[in-house]
């Protein structure tokens, strides 16, 4: 679909936008004090980003600045192991208590406003330890734009003692640019918010966990209670029905209490509400792992981790979707970052994250993205004009060891001057150095090579028939195709006809051993923001009724479209809140 494609290849659109901070008044070296609106009693400290105690980051000049400079790290260099890429700011705060921190910067993600990202950032307080700003894909995509590529990144709410305190952000993880792999943070200044009232709720959970296991829900407040805090809270079935709830209390100078949730609640998944309006979801799964090994699990979702699971989070994605009953991972990473020159490969960052999935008992399917700018011709747009390089990478990924590898995304919808027989060249080179990757490796390689997946095909029509009709069904493992309902269904999704008429076309090619994979399947949830508890039950009920029609005609294997947090221009698609907490699907067990 058109995100992955904007995913796969970054464009160098720069967005100039008006500075919406620009209230905010700073004085190179110091922390400026200003009201937040007129008449409010309670000072905004704003902290120039260019003018820190301690830093390793040079700064650079911009007049859209709000200090005509700017914090500015953009490298291929890997950090100092022991400090990161990093700056420390001192500011003096007039009084203790809770305050949310604001910083103009870059994003880690695309947003609504820019394509450009930035690495994710870890925050120390007072010299404690740091702690990952690990925020999901729709935390940060609904950033407002501030100037240029930067934008009010709200970086959560932090409890300081008063006087004297410091702030360190660092880097210490590469992001992926256009045409390369690299360490990136813009920062204009940061804004320092006051709230009133003290601490409050700031989220309710409950770890995953299964029937027969103990169960403890957690309260935890933004800062230290300065007196006894009650908290009235209620569980909720997937059904509405209430299933325990009960009173507690945050002791004075505790950030968090637990409460032990009934033995016998059944699987399913749960809703947390409390008092003051906080809310949290929770999953308690069957007693019996699905113990279905990946190699025969016909059921996967998209990630594409670089850009919609932060580095700190990978693990325990990896563990979620594991326990949800998915097999295989569909992901991929851009081509022109991991090789920007010719046999110049830097792989390590996509490697890392694939080592990661495969650890946690998932199989991974690469998607090879379109060539880089100096493979390219202009009749050759989006291949290499030399299918010797599509060889070369090809093998390249094949000795990272993925179970599979995609020859291209929706190739007969993206911008492109190729036709179906120019693509099918491209994917007979691929799959020849997909299984050379064993035959006289450099290193060690795979026991065997990764299978051949032909392109994930948008649409049936002149484009793939043209790539049939030369001949590249016999250089492949599996055939594959994408398939989404009409975005106008937003109650009841129907099953798109692509499965039946793609099967028909594999008949009528002589492909009928081959088994077809639908790559990408989803429905269209249409919300400025989260999914309704409505939507999340259309969703639900789309999941698992999508995989049923999917296997009954004749699917050898189904990928949801996406796995992690995900919220695009106006649609939800993830099967995780933005929370990455689970909403109320369930994994169909394949057979």
């Amino acid at each position: 679909m058109d995100l992955d494609r904007r995913l796969d290849k970054r464009l160098s659109r720069r967005t100039a936008m008006a500075a919406g901070l620009g209230a905010a008044i700073t004085v190179a070296g110091t922390a400026t004090h200003t009201r937040a609106a007129r008449g409010a009693a309670a000072p905004v400290l704003t902290i120039p980003g260019e003018s820190p105690s301690r830093t390793n980051i040079p700064v650079a000049r911009d007049r859209r600045a709000s200090g005509g400079r700017y914090l500015a790290l953009s490298t291929t260099e890997p950090p100092p192991a022991d400090t990161g890429w990093y700056a420390t700011y001192r500011v003096r705060v007039p009084r203790a208590g809770v305050h949310a921190l604001t910083a103009v910067a870059t994003a880690p993600v695309e947003t609504a406003h820019t394509e450009a990202v930035g690495s994710y950032l870890q925050l120390s307080v007072d010299d404690g330890p740091f702690t990952d700003l690990a925020g999901s894909q729709p935390h940060w995509y609904a950033s407002r734009p501030a100037w240029g590529d930067l934008s009010a990144l709200e970086l959560g709410v932090w409890e300081l003692r008063g006087g004297e305190c410091t702030f360190t952000v660092r880097v210490v993880e590469p992001t992926v640019l256009d045409n390369s792999i690299a360490y990136v943070l813009s920062l204009d200044h940061l804004l320092l918010r006051p709230l009133p009232g003290g601490p409050a709720l700031r989220e309710v959970s409950v770890p995953r966990h299964r029937a027969g296991e103990p169960a403890h829900l957690r309260l935890t407040l933004h800062g230290r209670a300065s007196r006894p805090y009650p908290v009235h809270y209620a569980v909720v079935d997937y059904f509405g029905q209430r299933a325990a709830g009960g009173r507690t209390t945050i002791p004075a100078g505790r950030r968090s209490t637990t409460v032990a949730l009934p033995a016998g609640l059944p699987p399913g998944h749960y809703r947390v509400h409390t008092d003051d309006g906080t809310t949290g979801t929770f999953a308690r799964l069957p007693a019996r792992r699905a113990g279905i090994d990946a190699s025969v699990n016909r059921f996967g979702v998209n990630v594409w981790s670089s850009s919609l699971v932060p580095p700190a989070r990978l693990a325990e994605f990896a563990a979620a979707v594991r326990d949800m009953g998915v097999g295989w991972i569909r992901d991929g990473q851009s081509w022109p970052a991991a090789e920007p020159a010719p046999g110049a490969y830097d792989t390590a960052h996509h490697d890392r994250a694939t080592r990661t999935l495969r650890a946690h008992g998932l199989a991974v399917l690469d998607v090879l993205s379109p060539a880089p700018e100096w493979a390219m011709t202009d009749a050759s747009l989006p291949l290499p004009g030399d299918l010797r390089h599509a060889y070369r990478y090809a093998r390249r990924l094949a000795l990272a060891g993925p179970e599979a590898l995609q020859l291209s995304n929706e190739p007969d919808v993206d911008t492109t001057r190729s036709t179906g027989d120019a693509h099918a060249a491209f994917v007979k080179a691929a799959a020849l150095g997909i299984r050379d990757a064993c035959a006289e490796p450099p290193a060690e390689p795979p026991a065997e090579p990764p299978l051949v997946v032909l392109p994930g095909i948008a649409q049936a029509g002149p484009f793939q028939d043209l790539m049939l009709a030369n001949d590249v069904v016999r250089y492949a493992d599996a055939w594959a195709f994408h398939g989404y309902p009409h975005p106008d269904e937003q109650h009841d999704p129907a099953f798109p006809g692509a499965a039946d008429e793609q099967h028909a076309l594999a008949r009528r090619h002589g492909a009928d051993a081959v088994p077809l994979w639908m790559t990408e399947c989803g429905a269209f949830q249409q919300t400025p923001d989260d999914l309704t508890p409505q939507q999340e039950v259309v969703q639900a009920r789309y999941l698992v009724r999508s995989m049923v029609e999917g296997l009954a005609a004749g699917n050898a294997r189904q990928f949801w479209f996406a796995g992690p947090p995900l919220h695009d221009d106006g649609v939800y698609f993830g099967l995780l809140g933005r929370d990455f907490g689970p909403c109320p699907r369930t994994a169909p067990s394949p057979p």
